[in-house]
């Protein structure tokens, strides 16, 4: 992708001859687009929603307000992810800071805001303060999630039992036949996609801890291999700037909780 710089002009003998390369050069931002990928995580990304939902609608808009038009397509999110660090894509959205993610990729700047817990089923009696209460616990995960570094390393010490799968889906189908106890989730997706995937039986079985496993900021990941990462980023980051002070980004949330981004 192209630099997206524009340099300023000076009034000389050139004028005119500068004017011309000005207006090319603002036509081909116009016409700039970025490749990201992506997964789907309601209500902030689906294919199922207006927008791709209000996360992948802030991404777009942010880009937009800059002259860069997003093409965005949804794969597992390992797969995703996968494809955007090889350089096969621009980048990738929504994903919260890790060191391993850091190596690979630089960040945006937060989007939004979320909060990490244990679901649950109602009639397991479950509790816990410290990593170290999970020891004898099994623990559903998704991959490519990040869950914090207690987990991890408590994982690499084999303090926790943790079983990967590829899908929050197949984590709550675990979840409810009892063959996990807990899944650690976002709770502001976890009951909606809960509720649009299971019969309301099954979701009336699951539960939530109130205390959080980790609190989380949510970014747009650009690859470091990309020559342009620091120019996209910058870009991006301007238009959500823009964006957040217009108040859209407050609108888009307030619309999605009203169910508003529904097809």
């Amino acid at each position: 992708m192209r630099s997206l710089t524009v340099k300023k002009i000076v009034m000389n003998k050139h004028f005119y001859p500068a004017c011309l390369m000005l207006f090319l050069a603002v036509n081909s931002v116009a016409s700039e687009k970025i490749r990201l990928t992506t997964g789907e995580w309601l209500p902030y990304l689906s294919q199922e929603l207006k927008h791709n939902g209000v996360g992948a609608h802030i991404v777009t808009e942010a880009f937009l307000i800059e002259g860069i038009e997003v093409e965005l397509h949804f794969f597992p999110w390992a797969r995703a992810y996968k494809l955007a660090k090889e350089g096969k894509w621009d980048g990738s959205l929504i994903w919260s800071f890790s060191p391993d993610r850091a190596v690979d990729f630089n960040y945006s700047a937060p989007i939004f805001k979320d909060t990490m817990v244990f679901f649950h089923l109602r009639k397991k009696d479950f509790n816990w303060n410290t990593i170290e209460d999970l020891n004898g616990i099994r623990i559903g995960a998704t991959s490519s999630y990040n869950y914090g570094t207690d987990f991890k390393n408590s994982e690499a010490a084999g303090n926790i039992d943790v079983q990967w799968v590829p899908s929050d889906k197949m984590n709550l189908h675990k979840l409810i036949a009892g063959r996990i106890d807990i899944f650690p989730w976002e709770l502001s997706s976890g009951y909606i996609f809960l509720n649009k995937h299971f019969k309301s039986a099954q979701a009336q079985l699951v539960t939530h801890h109130p205390k959080p496993l980790k609190e989380d900021t949510y970014h747009l990941l650009i690859p470091k291999k990309s020559e342009n990462s620091h120019d996209l980023l910058k870009h991006f980051n301007n238009g959500l700037e823009r964006l957040r002070k217009s108040g859209k980004i407050k609108q888009y949330f307030s619309d999605s909780q009203k169910g508003l981004y529904k097809k």
